[in-house]
């Protein structure tokens, strides 16, 4: 999700949310930030109307990022609507053309923000075990959302990355690893399909 956001950003203003309750996002980034989800949620809920996004964005690589949450306990006690909702705030104060949601394994996320999901990517693993999980996941959501099947969930098999460095500079490599290609891939024949729609309409 991150690689494809930073090829997307390169394009258009873009933002990146990472849901999962232990990223290492934080440290793969280098850097101590004190704001991250966690922090913006509070403030949000304080002050909806009045809060200044701009202090708990950080950008990499022309990528808008919020850091995912410090206390994972505010994901699952936080009505996933909220997040929603704090979503749609942050594109109409920010004009972002494009949002990557990197959802994992909440499922109550997932189900909230299906209305506002144009494509809806499945990574999977050749293995048993990662195909079955991709089986019960597209189970549920179609049991879920009747129309769920507008979306086209796609699964993909993500290569391994074998970036050429670590630390910070480890997200900047997967640009130009095999997992970057794939995503340019995947970007590139994403834009093609909507142009050839467009052309159609």
């Amino acid at each position: 999700c991150l690689t494809l956001g930073q090829l997307i950003a390169a394009e258009k203003s873009t933002l990146y949310m990472n849901f999962d309750p232990c990223s290492a996002l934080p440290d793969l980034l280098g850097e101590d930030n004190d704001k991250d989800l966690s922090d913006l949620l509070y403030a949000f809920s304080a002050d909806d109307a009045g809060t200044d996004f701009s202090a708990f964005i950080r950008n990499f690589h022309g990528l808008d990022i919020i850091c995912p949450v410090r206390l994972q306990e505010d994901l699952y006690r936080t009505d996933p609507e909220k997040f929603v909702f704090l979503t749609r705030e942050l594109v109409r104060s920010r004009g972002y053309h494009a949002v990557i949601l990197d959802l994992g394994c909440g499922l109550r996320l997932t189900e909230a923000f299906l209305p506002l999901i144009s494509k809806l990517f499945i990574p999977t693993r050749k293995d048993a075990v990662s195909g079955g999980k991709a089986v019960r996941f597209r189970d549920w959501l179609f049991r879920i959302r009747e129309d769920a099947g507008a979306l086209d969930p796609e699964e993909i098999t993500l290569p391994l990355a074998h970036p050429f460095v670590s630390g910070k500079n480890y997200l900047g490599q997967l640009l130009w690893s095999e997992l970057g290609d794939y995503a340019r891939s995947l970007y590139e024949r994403e834009l093609c399909i909507r142009r050839s729609r467009k052309s159609c309409i």
